[in-house]
């Protein structure tokens, strides 16, 4: 069950000329029970009257919605980049569990920062902010969209945004799994280091380099693995593809378990052990583009693929 956690800077850093990564504690309580992966977590920053002071439990959420829009502070959606517990949680020590949230550093077309990406430039140590996460016992599963299956290949593409959740997801990988992961950043130096388990692959996608816009690079990736696994596909046959979509402020999220478009979904238990499983994340209109190729170009079924839009290029958040 998600609920809200009042959490505290220990240190920020700049990892890369993009990259700021902030790291909290605060989380012991937090969860979940068991694999992290691709997490979803909500981040609550200071507005203009501070952070609101909810109670700590899953009410808290609901206190929120109930308060005045200026007293709410900003909410942002964020992946788990590491989440580091002590040995034995409920052994009194001085060790402390330690949460690593990655910021995007980025400007709109004005030049101008988002207030989260403006906020971890600024962190420093002590400063706080709200994380509404699972419980330490949540069990459940929710948030995490990452599910194979049984598929024993897997193909992750995403951009720098969904960087975090990949390398998290990698850290704890299916054993029996191979597979690729395709990293669009923007310049060489936001390359991390990232540790591929025994029979993956990274690939990483340099836009700088390429003069490419965002997605251009994971799109033709994809088209490139496509072709290579379906080689006697006409090229007629394929998707136009562009990053354009056809709702302008719409973000694409369709997954074996949720469908946006109200799709009908089917078990992720239907997948085998021969099919691809694709897991991408990332621009919204990039997306849907990759979207387009895999289920209506190559006709991959929806239990084996995972879409996310984590952000649509010209729209602004919404806490």
């Amino acid at each position: 069950m998600y609920m809200p956690f009042r959490v505290s800077v220990l240190r920020s850093e700049r990892i890369t000329p993009n990259f700021q990564r902030v790291t909290f504690t605060g989380v012991d309580q937090m969860g979940p029970a068991r694999v992290t992966r691709d997490l979803r977590i909500k981040i609550i920053i200071p507005g203009l009257k501070g952070l609101p002071d909810l109670p700590a439990g899953p009410e808290g959420i609901q206190v929120r919605r109930a308060l005045p829009e200026d007293e709410r502070g900003i909410m942002r959606t964020y992946s788990v980049r590491d989440f580091r517990r002590p040995e034995d949680p409920n052994q009194a020590s001085q060790n402390r569990a330690e949460l690593d949230i990655d910021f995007v550093l980025h400007t709109d077309e004005h030049g101008q920062s988002g207030p989260a990406s403006r906020w971890a430039e600024e962190a420093k140590p002590g400063d706080e902010l709200l994380v509404i996460a699972p419980s330490i016992d949540d069990d459940s599963g929710a948030g995490i969209e990452f599910s194979p299956g049984d598929c024993k290949t897997v193909q992750l593409y995403g951009d720098e945004t969904a960087l975090p959740a990949i390398a998290k997801t990698l850290s704890e990988w299916p054993e029996g799994t191979t597979g690729e992961a395709f990293i669009e950043v923007p310049t060489e130096a936001d390359k991390q280091s990232v540790d591929a388990p025994d029979g993956v692959r990274i690939h990483w996608l340099v836009r700088e380099s390429e003069n490419a816009d965002h997605g251009d690079l994971l799109i033709s990736a994809l088209e490139a693995a496509a072709s290579a696994a379906q080689s006697g596909s006409e090229p007629g046959d394929q998707p136009q593809l562009d990053a354009s979509s056809d709702d302008a402020s719409a973000m694409v999220w369709e997954t074996p378990q949720f469908s946006r478009n109200g799709e009908d979904l089917a078990p992720v238990e239907d997948a085998e052990a021969d099919d691809v499983y694709y897991w991408i994340a990332g621009e919204s209109g990039a997306v849907t583009a990759m979207r387009r190729l895999l289920v209506q170009g190559r006709g991959v079924p929806r239990q084996c693929v995972s879409f996310m839009g984590y952000w649509k290029k010209g729209v602004a958040h919404k806490s």
